[in-house]
């Protein structure tokens, strides 16, 4: 075998004493620059992805690696979440001397955008078109260049352990206490640098169970209705939500997987899991389309009525991760149309008919929050027109809500109802001062970067569960 050309070019340049040998994928950085790419053509050129996949076979794994490199034109490897505590060390050994290789199993060109952004590797071996550094591969080459346990190698992986055979020392990088005890077997480990991901922990955080609670908005029509003493609704009810949290733990985990490459530009967005590197693209992506189809499986049974509201938030929610976000106005749209299609999904599993009042004030309140969103992640990337627009809306949404809830106590519905309906020009005072509120409170801790949905702020709000409590109070007296 062939060494690549990028070690013999620089051959000239190594020092007297052992090398150290440092992987890139998981070790260096966080995940693995071809899925990475891959993930990279998945979204921008899928057409070139299947004709990639259906040439692996043929063309072996070193030059399929190289293609990939050639067609996600738009990668940067340089991007990628960085492994601080291995960084760190690395820089530290630099400082005293040691003579720093980059050794991967990724193709050179993404292997030259991560060195260039570190000058301390002198020497960077890495996978080219005909050659593929990894496993016992990469073991041949670096015996070749620095001979039999002529050279210290930090790595992470089950590959990594044919290299450590020939190793001088090794050094395990972001491996569980299992790992370590293994490589232990076949290698002196001199370190222990950083800790394994929590895949688990970080899936955990991706599903964001906070969201769970838009979902109790199939609640709506029963209390609005007052239906809540019909206990053969509830275990319906209990079932819809179950059903709605499964598919928008589906939806986050593929938006999250979509849009990463746009979540690490972000302040607040790059610390969700898939952007800072803790879980996967492919496993965020695999995992929320396997919770979309759990979900719309459980939907069948309940009828046609709530599987069609199912299916028709999973394909909306879809369509908004892919594009809908990114062209204003449908966006809100679309954001409003989440939550009323929950509302209906209630209505419909509960066999309640959801009353016009119930729609508009849900319309409105719906698109305030919209645009509310909206305006916390505007910042820099949004004109000020565009700011301008989103205030514009958001006003004209809570003024629909004062509307509604100024002329519901002398409708027929409120007539029915309520036996002291003038309590319930309580609520317009109420709600409008907490829209002027939390529309303040979410433009400010979007600004100190401390929140990106207002859902987030109201439930950490005192003020928000104190109005709730009144307006439910005030329900409760006008009854």
């Amino acid at each position: 075998m062939e060494t690549p050309n990028c070690c013999s070019e620089r051959s000239s340049s190594r020092k007297s004493h052992f090398p150290l040998c440092v992987d890139l994928d998981g070790t260096l950085v966080r995940g693995d620059c071809l899925f990475a790419a891959l993930f990279w053509l998945l979204k921008h050129r899928p057409q070139t992805l299947l004709k990639l996949m259906c040439g692996l076979v043929v063309d072996g794994v070193a030059a399929f690696k190289r293609q990939v490199a050639e067609q996600a034109v738009g990668f940067d490897a340089s991007k990628m979440p960085l492994e601080s505590a291995v960084l760190l060390w690395c820089a530290e050994m630099a400082k005293q001397g040691r003579q720093m290789c980059l050794v991967t199993g990724s193709d050179l060109l993404w292997a030259n955008q991560i060195a260039a952004k570190f000058p301390f590797f002198v020497d960077v071996i890495a996978s080219d078109r005909y050659v593929n550094v990894s496993g016992e591969g990469k073991r041949f080459i670096l015996v070749e260049l620095f001979g039999e346990r002529g050279f210290d190698y930090v790595g992470n992986s089950r590959k990594d352990l044919t290299v450590w055979r020939s190793a001088r020392q090794a050094i395990v990088a972001n491996a569980s206490p299992a790992f370590v005890r293994r490589v232990k077997k076949i290698c002196r480990v001199s370190e222990v640098i950083g800790r394994p991901p929590d895949i688990l922990l970080a899936l955990f955080r991706t599903i964001r169970f906070e969201q769970w609670i838009k979902n109790v908005l199939l609640l709506a029509p029963v209390i609005t209705s007052h239906s809540w003493s019909n206990w053969e609704i509830l275990p319906k009810i209990g079932v819809g939500i179950s059903i709605f949290c499964i598919l928008s733990s589906g939806v986050y985990l593929v938006n999250d997987a979509w849009d990463c490459e746009e979540d690490r530009k972000d302040v607040v967005k790059s610390r969700r899991p898939v952007a800072a590197g803790e879980l996967g693209q492919w496993t965020a992506f695999l995992c929320g389309l396997s919770l979309l189809g759990c979900g719309l499986l459980l939907a069948v049974p309940t009828g046609w009525g709530f599987t069609f509201w199912a299916c028709l938030y999973t394909a909306i929610a879809l369509l908004y991760s892919f594009y809908l976000k990114r062209v204003l106005g449908f966006d809100l749209a679309v954001l409003v149309g989440f939550y009323l299609i929950r509302i209906c999904a209630g209505g419909e599993i509960a066999d309640i008919s959801v009353s016009p009042w119930l729609m508009s004030l849900s319309f409105g309140m719906f698109l305030f929050l919209a645009s509310l969103k909206r305006a916390m992640g505007s910042g820099h990337t949004w004109k000020k027109v565009q700011r301008v627009f989103l205030n514009s809306v958001g006003a004209a949404a809570a003024a629909v809500v004062v509307v509604t809830l100024l002329f519901y106590p002398i409708s027929s519905q409120a007539e029915e109802l309520y036996s002291k309906k003038y309590l319930l020009w309580i609520l317009p005072i109420v709600v409008a001062l907490w829209c002027r509120w939390i529309w303040q409170k979410c433009i400010d801790q979007a600004k100190n970067y401390t929140a990106a949905e207002p859902v987030a702020v109201v439930l950490r709000d005192v003020c928000s569960w104190f109005v709730l409590a009144v307006c439910l109070g005030v329900m409760l007296c006008a009854i």
